[in-house]
């Protein structure tokens, strides 16, 4: 967690797993700012602080440097709070760069999947609950009918045989 000087950019403030993970001690004497961690342009970070102050947003995901140089991706929860007439941020910082790169490999392997499975000359077709929720263009071809009018439908209704 951070208290951040909204004008200056200062951090006023920091805890220990703030100090920890971004392995500064932030002193006073240190005069850390929040730019000197976010790496988006002095405009960038203003314009977030402004829209966190006025309390039009506030969740956020920057890049943000650590004292070791390492850049990770976090999520910031940000709202403007009052300490004696000050108007100070005060952000609460979770490092999701794991999440993200997960997120990203899994993306990544969907792609190539979808491109495998797509491009197969092999029918195949993926339902869920009955409901047909994917069918690649072989499949769409043996049945006749376009892929995206398949999407949704009822396996029992797409194969549906008259006794």
């Amino acid at each position: 967690m951070l208290l951040v000087d909204n004008e200056t950019g200062l951090i006023i403030e920091a805890n220990k797993s703030a100090e920890n993970f971004y392995g500064y001690k932030f002193l006073p004497s240190d005069k850390i700012k929040i730019e000197d961690l976010n790496m988006l342009s002095k405009d960038e970070i203003r314009k977030n602080m402004s829209n966190a102050l006025n309390q039009k947003s506030n969740y956020f995901i920057f890049p943000h440097k650590l004292a070791s140089g390492e850049i990770r991706t976090v999520e910031v929860y940000s709202s403007p709070i009052d300490i004696h007439g000050d108007k100070l941020l005060f952000s609460i910082i979770h490092d999701i760069t794991e999440r993200r790169q997960i997120e990203e490999a899994l993306t990544e392997s969907r792609s190539l999947f979808k491109a495998l499975v797509d491009n197969s000359l092999n029918i195949t077709m993926i339902s869920v609950d009955n409901t047909i929720e994917f069918i690649n263009d072989a499949a769409s071809d043996f049945i006749g009918i376009p892929t995206n009018k398949i999407i949704g439908k009822d396996l029992d209704e797409l194969f549906k045989t008259p006794f």
